[in-house]
């Protein structure tokens, strides 16, 4: 599935063609959640995260990112 993550916004509804990230990987597709991305239809053509699981990947990649380390030395 090639797919584009998009900001976040407001849940999907049913009939999108936007499924959403939660923070266990679990993607919420047209009201129906699929435990990983394999199993969600093709129909499904971009995603985007949940706010929790947005500010978890910031966390995370607040820690390795370049610029703030070049930034600290």
């Amino acid at each position: 599935m090639r797919s584009r993550i998009l900001p976040f916004r407001t849940a999907s509804g049913a009939g999108a063609l936007v499924g959403t990230v939660h923070r266990d990987g679990s993607i919420t597709y047209a009201g129906v959640k699929y435990p990983s991305i394999r199993q969600v239809p093709p129909e499904c053509k971009a995603l985007r995260v949940d706010v929790d699981t947005y500010v978890q990947w910031k966390s995370l990649y607040r820690a390795i990112d370049p610029k703030v380390r070049h930034a600290q030395k």
